[in-house]
This record gives structure tokens, sequence and C-alpha cells, in this order.
């Protein structure tokens, strides 16, 4: 009796040690659809430029200057080079899961830069409706800062991480004409042009956080600023072509990935 009980309590809890054996063999085992599932959930997000992110980088390009007045024949064009860093905020959504939108405000931050010559090489016509002689020195200066307001609308690449996009926006470009007649202050024209532009770019992600971008800005428009000077009407515009090289990281991420265009209105 007693061997039969021992072999019947063996028996016992060898089955059970087998039975639990297969139940953990069975939670290791994961279907394997279900690991990819989550494999492609890991790359979705990793690539996804949903959230709010702050923008940090270099922008790189010229400012370009035009002077005539109301009544003249020719426009002298100037340009200087501009640089400085960006900052900024923005918003991005994707959805139907390849596409996305984005509102972004960056801040151009600049030194001011001068450049210096005759009244008759900033602006021809200007100079010769002008009859007070002496020495005339003129300059043209940019200003610190430049603030923008952007719409981007783009395609994403999950697979290769990245977005192509295309901005519409408008920026505030500011700048002085400035003359000097014998050492002393002439005149002062200001310019501050509200100008819509465009931009192309694109940005590949990192990781999760991290994303790098780069972009090249147009001007559509030239917008003229008009100041009577000793009854003369003197014009200039102001544009500029922009290249930023962009970094950005992101504040706050969704943590689940909207999957139709209805997502985005919530």
């Amino acid at each position: 009796m007693k061997k039969i009980a021992c072999c019947l309590f063996s028996s016992i809890f060898f089955s059970q040690v087998i039975a639990a054996n297969g139940n953990n063999g069975g939670a290791n085992a994961m279907n394997p659809e279900v690991v990819a599932e989550i494999s492609q959930t890991a790359i979705d997000k990793a690539a996804s430029p949903d959230g709010i992110k702050g923008i940090l980088g270099i922008l790189v390009g010229p400012q370009k200057f035009e002077g005539s007045i109301a009544d003249g024949q020719k426009t002298t064009s100037q340009k200087i080079g501009v640089f400085g860093l960006t900052a900024g905020l923005e918003y991005a959504k994707s959805f139907k899961n390849k596409l996305f939108l984005a509102v972004q405000v960056l801040a151009d931050i600049s030194s001011r830069k001068k450049k210096e010559d005759s009244w008759k090489a900033l602006n021809e016509d200007f100079d010769s409706r002008i009859s007070d002689a002496g020495e005339r020195k003129a300059r043209l200066q940019t200003d610190m800062i430049t603030p923008s307001l952007g719409l981007k609308a783009g395609y994403l690449f999950r697979k290769q991480k990245c977005v192509a996009y295309l901005k519409l926006g408008i920026a505030r470009i500011s700048g002085k004409y400035i003359y000097d007649l014998n050492g002393a202050n002439f005149a002062t024209a200001s310019v501050n042009a509200i100008a819509p532009n465009i931009a192309i770019g694109g940005e590949y992600r990192i990781n999760k956080k991290i994303g790098a971008s780069m972009e090249i800005g147009f001007p559509i428009k030239k917008r003229i600023h008009k100041k009577t000077i000793n009854g003369i009407e003197h014009r200039s515009k102001i544009s500029r072509v922009e290249i930023r090289l962009l970094g950005t990281y992101t504040i706050s991420k969704p943590d689940s990935m909207p999957g139709s265009l209805s997502d985005l209105a919530k």
C-alpha cells in the first residue's frame, strides 16, 4: 500500500509540474503576429511627428534691399548676408497614417548687419533728386528679430522615419535705410513688412524625442514702404531667402496614434 501511495503521489506531482511548464511555454511562445504588431507600433511611434515640439537651430540667407523713388527709372538693389539662431514651437498631428499637419511659430534672432556706401550705390534715383550738396554716406541695416507663423502639410514616410513637407506662412521682416549728409543724419526710412512666404523641407526622426530638419524658404511678394523725404516719395522693398537647419525635441507626445481625419478634430 505504501508503494502504491508513493507512486500515485509522484504521478500527481510530476503531472502538475509538466502542466505548469506547458503553460509557461505557451505564455513565452507569443504569437508571431502579436510580436510583429508590437514591433510595428514601436516603429510608428518613433517615426511619428505628432506632439508639441521645441525647435532650435541656425538660419542663413541673404536679405535683399531695393531702393527707388515714386517716379524713378531705376531700382537699386543690395544684399546683406544674415546668420543667426532660430527658436520656436510646433504642434503636429498626423492622420490617415501617412499625412500630417503642423502649426509652427518661429523667431529668427541675429545681430544687426550693416552695409555702408554712398547714396548713389544704395538708391541712385533718390540721390539724383536731392539737391543738397555735401558728403553723402548711407547705411542699410537689418533688424535683430524676425518672427514668423507657418502652416505645414506633409507626407510621412514611416519606414524611413522622415517627413517631407510644404510650409505656407507669414513673416515680419524689417530693416532701415539711414542717410547721412556731411556727417549728420539727413533721413531714416524704416522698412517693416508682413510678407507671405513659402518653404519646402524635410524632417528625420532620430528617436521618439529628437528630430532634425532642414528647410528652404522663399518670399512670395516684396512689400513696398513709402516715406516722403524733402517732398520726394522714397520707396524701399525688403525680402530674404531663408535656409534653416533645425533640431527638434518633443515636449509632449500623444499616447496613441490617430487613425483617421476625424481624430484630428477631437
